[in-house]
């Protein structure tokens, strides 16, 4: 579901007006609507998972959630997309509702250049936390946006280990990178565990389908700044060999 707009273009639902303006963003759904919309899917056990760029469309999305689990009880994993501009109590409630969020780290090369003019002061030291929510016990996954970016996973990686862009603006928030072990798992072991195929994918052990990258170096020996350099050597899928 797409909860609110970009901040980009400030459609993004704030908690408060973006600086230097009378707006806050837009939300798609009323309160009613989403929460309808979501106990309508748990009602068929299925789990729902929402678009989220501002902390006040964040607010609505958490109550709703909360208030159809206790009315729906079940594991479904509920998650949140993006979870960009958020307040430290927000990263909380997060890992309270066991919820997953399914992260994009590739969009700091842009939102390096504007984080610190539309995210008001009260969310600014706390948006795109991602290694806090894992910390947390939160299971963060990562994906490329494509096609509003290029599929390019390496890029990501990068992004989320420097917390800069490509063009060396930044780092925002340098304590929220991650490891380059944890940017790895991001978007493969968590990437599974988010669709209910952990036990099928996402780690290359016996048992696993062989669904797998060579990459032309060892990215843990990469200096951080230069990963998104390393190239995809070949591409294995159900055991075959289909790019090389």
């Amino acid at each position: 579901m797409l909860g609110d707009g970009s901040l980009g273009s400030r459609t993004a639902k704030l908690s408060e007006p973006y600086p230097g303006t009378d707006g806050s963003g837009i939300l798609i759904y009323t309160p009613e609507e989403m929460h309808d919309m979501i106990a309508m899917a748990a009602a068929e056990g299925r789990g729902s998972v929402i678009h989220a760029i501002g902390d006040g469309c964040l607010d609505l999305i958490l109550d709703s959630l909360k208030k159809v689990h206790d009315e729906i009880p079940g594991d479904r994993r509920d998650g949140i997309v993006h979870c960009q501009v958020s307040r430290p109590e927000q990263l909380d409630r997060i890992a309270d509702q066991k919820l997953l969020v399914y992260a994009q780290s590739i969009f700091l090369d842009y939102d390096n250049h504007i984080v610190e003019q539309l995210i008001p002061e009260t969310a600014r030291g706390s948006s795109y936390s991602w290694k806090t929510l894992i910390e947390k016990g939160v299971n963060v996954s990562n994906g490329s946006d494509c096609p509003v970016e290029e599929p390019d996973v390496m890029r990501g990686i990068q992004c989320a280990v420097t917390r800069t862009s490509m063009d060396g603006t930044g780092p925002y928030l340098p304590d929220q990178a991650f490891t380059v072990k944890q940017a790895l798992d991001s978007f493969t072991s968590a990437s599974a565990y988010a669709s209910f195929e952990e036990d099928i994918k996402g780690k290359i052990e016996p048992g696993m389908l062989a669904d797998f990258t060579v990459l032309d170096r060892d990215p843990l020996e990469t200096p951080a700044e230069e990963l998104a350099s390393v190239k995809i050597a070949e591409t294995w899928l159900g055991g075959k060999r289909v790019y090389f």
